[in-house]
């Protein structure tokens, strides 16, 4: 599940540059879990949730966004490159022993892990796709004036973040149904 976004919005440096595009990084940081059946662990993922701010979800993704506008020096200033950065963390519940559990359940839970994980990197995807659509949508603003060429990036993003957020949360509408259906969740269901 995706968090929020802190965008920081055009941080303005004065040297010529190329149109540098997107770069991205991915932290992983993991909140501690424990029990020995499913539905001890599940209820510990749920109040270790909370602990870090999620709202009782197994995992979520938080992002922070920086664009950063380069501009030329000179009397004409003109918009000459958009750099788009954004920075992902995952956050996962770690079980603090998995050798307290009988070796059916672990085998779920492994299993159950990477499902979480795999949801999480599809949000990073989703994210991913839209941040490199919004960049190229940009790339028509190279040669603008300065005054105006600010308030246009700024616009397009909350546009394209708009599509991200309705994209994201139609995949968190199917995932919630999805998860369901993981033997580890149907276990901590019937009581194991």
């Amino acid at each position: 599940m995706l968090k929020r976004l802190a965008p920081v919005f055009l941080l303005c440096s004065f040297a010529p540059a190329a149109f540098a595009g997107v770069t991205s990084r991915t932290n992983y940081q993991y909140f501690p879990v424990s029990g020995r059946s499913a539905g001890s662990i599940l209820d510990s993922m749920r109040s270790g949730s909370s602990s870090v701010g999620m709202k009782s979800t197994f995992a979520n993704t938080d992002y922070d966004v920086t664009t950063d506008t380069v501009k030329s020096k000179g009397p004409n200033c003109r918009l000459t490159g958009v750099n788009v950065s954004i920075t992902y963390t995952i956050h996962l519940p770690r079980l603090t022993d998995e050798s307290a559990m009988p070796p059916d359940v672990r085998s779920d839970w492994r299993s159950f892990m990477a499902y979480l994980r795999g949801h999480e990197d599809h949000h990073k995807a989703l994210w991913s796709a839209c941040i490199a659509r919004f960049n190229n949508s940009v790339r028509s603003l190279i040669g603008s004036d300065c005054g105006s060429a600010d308030a246009k990036v700024d616009a397009r993003w909350n546009a394209a973040e708009g599509v991200c957020r309705a994209e994201n949360d139609r995949y968190n509408a199917y995932a919630a149904r999805a998860v369901h259906g993981q033997r580890f969740v149907q276990r901590a269901r019937n009581g194991d």
